[in-house]
């Protein structure tokens, strides 16, 4: 029963370690939102939930409780383990791609697009609004067909230019969040690394344990005949 308890105050344990760690960015990220910081109660969370997964499993193979009462804190901490992995996992995987949709947006190839699109255009109307919409997105004026065979030069109007301003924020903008993303990648891989190698280094080291500690079965001594 006392092992059972035990669990349990585990249990709160890791919900503590959660609480603290998203509470406390949001009180101050500066210094709460270090890796200083957040690091160390990353790999704690992580043992404490590897060490609850490994003992619930020990209390229900060695039955020192009922069943029932073992099992529910074992499905709490592997509910809790599950979710922080699939979370660090997928958003290992979903930022590099979100960052590449981000930042393509805006890359030259977009340009090269719709330049084609422009002088492939035979309707002057829409070549001048093929032209509005590459200065707005890239600040360039670009040389139009003319009547009579040539080329001349796209003039922006008051719009253009205001449109042009807002595009060159949004950009500013966009480039820390990519570099919000590509830090966060990088924290996401260590994150699922953490978590993988506490549970497989907890139950190697405590299945050693258990096996060192197991009392030996002596055999029968043997009664002459």
């Amino acid at each position: 029963m006392r092992r059972y308890w035990n669990l349990w105050t585990l249990c709160l344990l890791c919900f503590l370690l959660l609480e603290v760690s998203t509470e406390a960015k949001k009180i101050n990220p500066q210094l709460f939102g270090t890796l200083a910081f957040q690091r160390p109660l990353a790999v704690s969370t992580a043992l404490a939930l590897s060490l609850g997964i490994f003992l619930s499993l020990k209390v229900i193979f060695e039955r020192t409780t009922k069943p029932l009462r073992a099992i529910l804190p074992f499905a709490v901490f592997l509910s809790i383990y599950l979710l922080m992995l699939a979370a660090y996992l997928m958003g290992m995987i979903a930022l590099p791609k979100v960052r590449a949709v981000v930042y393509n947006e805006y890359d030259a190839r977009i340009l090269a697009l719709l330049l084609t699109k422009l002088y492939n255009e035979k309707h002057p109307g829409k070549q001048g609004g093929y032209a509005s919409l590459i200065y707005r997105q890239h600040g360039v004026a670009v040389p139009l067909p003319a009547t009579d065979g040539g080329f001349v030069t796209y003039q922006h109007t008051p719009d253009d230019a205001q449109s042009w301003a807002g595009h060159q924020k949004t950009t500013r903008q966009l480039t820390e969040t990519v570099k919000q993303m590509d830090w966060q990648s990088e924290d996401f891989q260590a994150l699922s690394i953490i978590y993988l190698s506490s549970l497989s280094s907890v139950f190697f080291l405590g299945g050693f344990i258990v096996a060192v500690r197991k009392p030996k079965i002596q055999a029968p001594a043997l009664v002459p005949a």
